[in-house]
């Protein structure tokens, strides 16, 4: 006979001085969420004797930028950057997406913070990142077209 399993348990009710520790592990992924910001787990910052260890503030830094390039260089993640400000049912006419495949892409690029997004209205805004990531996106645009133009 098996032995009955307990449930998993998706947030970890601690409560510390009528407070509760909004730390929850996301079943489906790797992600720990301390206070509504997410963060890798095996990727979160080492303190060692109350010193922040420097290389893995260093491999933190690369991955998160690593990981806004990856989801926001995809053409049609790009694209919805750059128009922002802009609202849900306009991005879904633009792109000819359903609401389920857009929420996906929009929840990507808020998480890494290329986009923020005011809940129940369905208004969308830019932010500073991706002002800059658009920016630098450009500017390499402007080098490899020059690049083409001294090769013809």
């Amino acid at each position: 006979m098996q032995k009955k399993r307990e449930p998993r348990r998706h947030k970890k009710n601690q409560i510390e001085n009528g407070k509760r520790d909004s730390r929850t592990l996301n079943r489906d992924s790797k992600d720990f969420v301390i206070n509504g910001r997410p963060f890798q787990k095996e990727k979160r910052i080492g303190v060692i004797g109350g010193k922040m260890n420097i290389e893995s503030i260093e491999k933190t830094s690369e991955s998160l930028t690593l990981k806004i390039f990856k989801i926001g260089s995809d053409e049609i993640n790009f694209n919805i950057i750059k128009k922002m400000p802009s609202t849900v049912e306009v991005l879904m006419g633009d792109f000819s997406l359903t609401k389920m495949p857009l929420n996906r892409r929009l929840n990507d690029l808020e998480k890494i913070g290329l986009i923020r997004r005011e809940r129940g209205k369905g208004k969308l805004f830019s932010t500073e990142l991706s002002k800059k990531f658009i920016s630098l996106i450009d500017k390499i645009n402007l080098e490899i077209l020059k690049s083409i133009k001294k090769s013809i």
